[in-house]
């Protein structure tokens, strides 16, 4: 592993474990360490994770989305959701850095922010 994916993997790591209050500098060494010492594996991009279980991929004037299902967007955020595929577009958006959701064509709503 060389410098800049360590250093990719030890930011991933950190997004995913900081709290509020935690100093980021200090939680970034601690997970280049974890990282390079072998304790964690490098964490999948969210983009990626909705690919693994299914999501397709739409770009169009600018826009870059992923859409899913919501058994797909269930599995990806640990949710127990019942909701109508046929009402509701659920899709991870790459500008915003999150999962939205319209329903019945109104405007998206976040649904998880990254």
């Amino acid at each position: 592993m060389n410098k800049s994916e360590l250093f990719k993997a030890a930011h991933q790591l950190v997004k995913a474990v900081i709290k509020a209050g935690d100093n980021y500098r200090v939680t970034f060494g601690a997970c280049i360490k974890a990282v390079k010492e072998g304790f964690v594996k490098p964490v999948m991009s969210i983009a990626d994770l909705v690919l693994s279980v299914g999501g397709k991929v739409w770009e169009q004037h600018g826009f870059k989305r992923i859409y899913m299902t919501v058994a797909q967007f269930n599995t990806v955020t640990g949710n127990q959701y019942t909701l109508n595929d046929a009402k509701n577009k659920i899709f991870y958006d790459f500008a915003a850095n999150a999962i939205l959701r319209s329903y019945n064509g109104k405007k998206p709503q976040v649904e998880v922010q990254y």
